[in-house]
């Protein structure tokens, strides 16, 4: 395991608690004014997937990958 993957491995245990602040809820109430039930969400670059799983039951389907 080189030291890039040690440090995001480390980071990963408590990124969600850190990353729950004002402009994450910010962010979920504009997404979700442009989403409907419908849709099929493409969310790249999604980390611990944390937007994906509270945007989920919102629309169709989500793909997300990091």
């Amino acid at each position: 395991m080189d030291k890039s993957e040690k440090f995001w491995n480390k980071l990963s245990k408590t990124y969600d608690k850190q990353a729950k602040d004002k402009t994450y809820k910010q962010i979920l109430e504009s997404v979700r004014k442009y989403i409907k039930k419908t849709d099929r969400v493409l969310d790249f670059a999604c980390a611990t997937g944390l937007y994906s799983l509270e945007l989920a039951d919102n629309v169709k389907e989500i793909h997300a990958f990091d």
